[in-house]
This record gives structure tokens, C-alpha cells and sequence, in this order.
């Protein structure tokens, strides 16, 4: 099974080139290319209505901050660190781990997509703007709370700063 980190907004239109202002809301569609997926964005005024049958949604653009610099990885960053990794296991952890994200509101869930490898849940992660695509993954009871300890630690130390 794959997983796909989508680049953030870059805060261009795809479409005329223009840069989005503070505050601006703006369309993202995500088109498949190469067994990836591309990020669009795009103004209110260039976004076409046939393009809501792809991925997409609205959102507010607001330039990045300024990186402080961290030793502990915050959360999104911790998740994206498991989805680099190709194991099984390392999957299911990520798996539970955005769901945990998206409890604490630290993830904000898109929705869903069958592709031909499975099932994705697809989020965005509210501070970068940035597209996570997590595969789904049927995770036992007795695995779960086997996880649990571990993914409540995880969420600790990434919080603390």
C-alpha cells in the first residue's frame, strides 16, 4: 500500500498565477500523475465547477510562519515520518496516528478515496496547509490497544516544547 505526502499550498493560483492574499479562500483540487498525486490551487475565480467531481475543497490561505527551530518534531511532522516508512506495521501506527490527530483537532479530515491499492483517508493539517494522504488500515481491537500507550506518548512528547 502507498502513502502520499502532498506538497503545501504554495499560495499561487495554478491557473493565472496570481499570488492569494492573507485571508484569501481558494479551491484545491488534487489530480493523479505518475502514481502520485499533484496539488492545485486555485482563486475563486478561476476555480470551474466540473472540477468538484475530482478531490477537492475550499480553504483560507495564510502565509507559513516562521520555522522555530524545534529538537522534538511536532505532530505533523511525526506523522509524516511514519508515512515515509514502507512497513506494515509502521502503516497501522500512522494509520491510528492521524486518527488521533484528527480527535485532538490537530488534522482536519477531507474525506475518503478508493484507489487501486485500497482505501485512503485524506486530511489536511490545519497549520501548513499541507495534504496527507494516509492509507487505511483494518486494525484489530488487541492491536489497538496494544498502540495506544505508545501513540499517547508520541502526542506528549510532540506536544512539549
Amino acid at each position: 500500500m502507498h502513502s502520499w505526502v502532498i506538497k503545501p499550498s504554495s499560495g499561487i493560483c495554478f491557473s493565472s498565477g496570481r499570488s492569494f492574499g492573507k485571508g484569501e479562500i481558494f479551491y484545491t483540487l488534487l489530480v493523479e500523475n505518475n502514481e502520485a498525486y499533484e496539488r492545485r490551487d486555485f482563486s475563486l475565480e478561476a476555480w470551474k465547477k466540473e472540477n468538484e467531481n475530482e478531490i477537492s475543497w475550499q480553504s483560507v490561505y495564510f502565509p507559513p510562519e516562521k520555522k522555530k527551530s524545534q529538537e522534538i518534531l511536532d505532530p505533523e511532522e511525526k506523522l509524516k515520518s511514519f508515512l515515509t516508512n514502507q512497513d506494515k506495521e509502521e502503516q497501522k501506527i500512522a494509520f491510528l496516528f492521524a486518527l488521533l490527530l484528527e480527535r485532538k483537532k490537530l488534522l482536519k479530515y477531507i474525506g475518503e478515496k478508493k484507489i487501486s491499492q485500497g482505501r485512503v483517508r485524506i486530511y489536511e493539517t490545519p497549520k501548513r496547509k499541507e495534504v496527507l494522504m494516509i492509507p487505511y488500515w483494518e486494525v484489530s481491537l488487541a492491536e489497538a490497544k496494544i498502540i495506544a500507550p505508545h501513540l499517547s506518548q508520541l502526542l506528549r512528547q510532540s506536544l512539549e516544547k
